[in-house]
């Protein structure tokens, strides 16, 4: 699963953002918890299953009232770059991190907006 985390929103939340640039996107959309995502390159295949484990490249950033979001950490900039593995639904990342990649198909890229709730 490829996706990236990143950050920026004035309500103090974390977020999701894709590991690179991408065009227009796919489709946008929100969940009932509150966290906002926007699909950039659409995925195939199956969705993940608590307890599974996910290859990841991501991207953190953090935004606070409405400043520009600073680099916090991620997969690309490590030296090799590679992907992260986690497991997905046991509590080992924030709930907004979870409930993001379980929604995501394998090959998908999407930013999502972690509302402080869920981060």
């Amino acid at each position: 699963r490829r996706f990236g985390l990143g950050a920026a929103s004035a309500a103090s939340a974390a977020a999701l953002a894709p590991a690179q640039p991408a065009a227009a996107a796919v489709r946008e959309g929100s969940t009932k918890s509150g966290l906002r995502f926007r699909v950039e390159v659409e995925g195939s295949g199956d969705t993940p299953k608590r307890g599974q484990q996910a290859l990841l490249d991501y991207v953190l950033r953090v935004g606070v009232d409405g400043k520009p979001p600073l680099y916090v950490d991620g997969t690309k900039q490590t030296f090799p770059a590679r992907p992260q593995q986690f497991t997905l639904g046991v509590g080992a990342q924030i709930p907004g991190f979870d409930e993001a990649v379980l929604d995501m198909k394998v090959g998908e890229t999407r930013t999502v907006i972690v509302p402080p709730k869920l981060g």
